[in-house]
């Protein structure tokens, strides 16, 4: 077995930095240079539960993203300003605020998610399904070890569940 120099945490800290390069390269190679690859993601899992005629808010884009309230925020908001969606209240609850793409992002995102649909492929396809079944174990067992890091310095746990099923795209019907 190989003798890794580098600790754990620094490797994935590695692979999610280059993960996000990929996918900001992919988005500014289709114009979207006014938004991040992660925009990208976000635009690409509201167009998926639209399509599946399923709402889709705020708190659903934290629970996907395992993202803070503030972060999922600042995202929604630079998408909103810079014309990539709006935000619909809705009849029963009026402080939430339904998420929907807008015609301009539907012409940019069909374009990039071919590209960000290859790169999930790619990492998927580096893995056999058994190996694939075991990244996810041991990913369980390091957010299990960080959220009592978290706890330990006084941090809030990141959610991890979300209001929609399951985690990678809402279910296609």
């Amino acid at each position: 077995m190989k003798k890794h120099s580098k600790g754990i945490s620094v490797e994935l800290m590695g692979l999610t930095n280059q993960l996000r390069r990929n996918a900001d390269a992919i988005t500014a190679r289709h114009g979207g240079a006014k938004f991040t690859g992660m925009q990208s993601f976000v635009l690409s899992y509201i167009y998926d539960c639209q399509e599946n005629g399923q709402d889709v808010f705020q708190r659903d884009v934290e629970g996907e993203f395992y993202i803070s309230r503030s972060t999922a925020s600042g995202i929604l908001g630079l998408m909103e300003k810079n014309g990539l969606i709006v935000r619909y209240s809705v009849p029963q609850d009026a402080r939430l605020k339904k998420l929907v793409p807008t015609e301009k992002a539907a012409r940019i995102i069909s374009s990039i998610r071919l590209d960000l649909d290859g790169m999930d492929a790619a990492v998927d396809g580096a893995l056999s399904p058994e190996e694939q079944e075991q990244m996810h174990l041991l990913l369980d067992k390091l957010w299990q070890a960080m959220e009592e890091v978290s706890r330990s310095i006084g941090l809030e746990p990141v959610n991890r569940t979300s209001t929609l099923p399951p985690p990678g795209s809402c279910p296609k019907e």
